[in-house]
């Protein structure tokens, strides 16, 4: 079935239908969205057991506790006494495999059109059945489910992909590396134009994650999304300004993993591959974020602490694909303390690769001004466990600022 081919497990979806019998859901529409870290259940309210703090809904138990926060459709605090049997209730929480534990619990009113509504990330896939597996319940899919989009992205195939006279340009690098400047430095450029739907934060684009998140997607189902996302930022250039530009771009520490795909695909393609000291990284919070992460998920060798840990991912997932595609043409890389403390040199060498107008060179530099701990990130974290593979991207042991280049 179609649709079961546009599906794979650890995506996160909302599906709408109707409860079946025990723990069975028929499918009328699947919508692939944003992973948020919760799982919802959406439903008429079977049963309520105040003593024992818990109801049952979907067929299934849901857990409450002392720290449940529990809202009516007005926003006004409730209690497990307020709930009574027929009511709609949206439930937020963590499935504990035979239950949900309830974060958020809010009563609504009834909607003109009712569905039964079950979110959360796909356990497994079973096509023979037609059936997808989600936090707890054995969804059963048809001809006539409908998949959706949740961030506005459908399947556009290679030759209904228009990208007008303009090339794309990416960003792709470790989480903590600095792209931000680089993004600012870009959109700073008259000749680039910058995806503007994007993170007021870190300036990652919003449309990308959906495709970009997903792990090992089926070929078709990765080119259809990323061609929809292209067209989706090149629409939001104005008619009358593409002569104006010869790029468009965007943001994403996880264009990284998916660089192979893009230099090998679009030979239009232009992509920055930034890097920052490896200490620094060790030192900073994004990257420890991610070894908690990978942590609790198992996938940590046992007696390694977490600076090893986080310098070997770090080796992993940059050097390798500087050994890859160093020598093409459409690559290139950026050391985050050049573009610092050596922003002329540095910014130059980007304008003669992209072929811009060396004119706009200085207003560019003008907008770098190093943090303030630009030099100190990762004093004292010691790299000579990948040395050798530090410096074949220009980094030494010494320390993580410019004089370590």
């Amino acid at each position: 079935m179609r649709i079961l081919e546009q599906l794979s497990a650890g995506q996160s979806v909302e599906i709408r239908g109707q409860l079946g019998v025990d723990k069975q859901f028929e499918a009328l529409e699947i919508r692939i969205k944003e992973d948020d870290g919760h799982d919802e259940w959406e439903g008429k309210l079977q049963d309520v057991s105040a003593e024992n703090f818990q109801i049952k809904l979907l067929n299934q138990r849901v857990v409450l506790s002392t720290e449940t926060k529990m809202i009516n459709g007005k926003r006004k605090p409730i209690t497990i006494n307020d709930l009574t049997p027929g009511s709609i209730v949206k439930v937020k929480g963590k499935f504990r495999g035979d239950y949900l534990q309830a974060e958020k619990l809010r009563s609504i009113d009834m909607p003109d059109v009712y569905y039964d509504i079950v979110q959360g990330k796909i356990a497994a896939v079973e096509a023979a059945e037609n059936i997808v597996k989600v936090a707890g319940f054995n969804v059963n899919t048809s001809e006539s489910t409908k998949l959706e989009q949740l961030t506005g992205l459908a399947f556009l195939a290679d030759e209904d992909l228009d990208l007008k006279t303009l090339n794309p340009v990416v960003i792709g690098c470790s989480g903590g590396s600095g792209s931000r400047l680089i993004r600012e430095i870009l959109a700073a450029c008259p000749e680039i134009f910058m995806d503007r739907d994007c993170n007021p934060l870190n300036k990652d684009s919003h449309k990308s994650k959906n495709f970009l998140k997903k792990k090992n997607p089926p070929e078709i189902d990765f080119r259809g999304f990323f061609n929809a996302f292209m067209s989706s930022v090149v629409d939001q250039v104005p008619d009358n300004q593409f002569d104006t530009y010869a790029y468009f771009g965007w943001k994403n520490p996880e264009n990284l993993p998916h660089v192979d795909q893009f230099l090998t695909q679009y030979p239009a393609l232009k992509f920055i591959h930034l890097v920052r000291h490896p200490a620094a990284m060790a030192g900073g919070r994004q990257q420890q974020k991610v070894f908690k992460k990978n942590f609790r998920a198992g996938n940590v060798p046992e007696g390694m602490n977490r600076t090893d840990w986080i310098l070997k991912h770090w080796v992993q997932r940059n050097v390798s694909v500087w050994e890859k595609h160093h020598e093409n043409p459409n690559y290139h890389l950026i050391r985050y303390e050049e573009v610092l403390f050596q922003p002329q040199k540095t910014l130059q060498a980007l304008f003669q690769w992209l072929n811009l107008n060396e004119a706009n060179l200085k207003k560019v530099v003008s907008l770098i001004q190093p943090p303030k701990d630009a030099t100190s990130r990762g004093d004292g974290v010691n790299i000579s466990i990948i040395a050798d593979e530090a410096a074949k991207v220009g980094y030494k042991n010494e320390a993580s600022n410019v004089s370590s280049i």
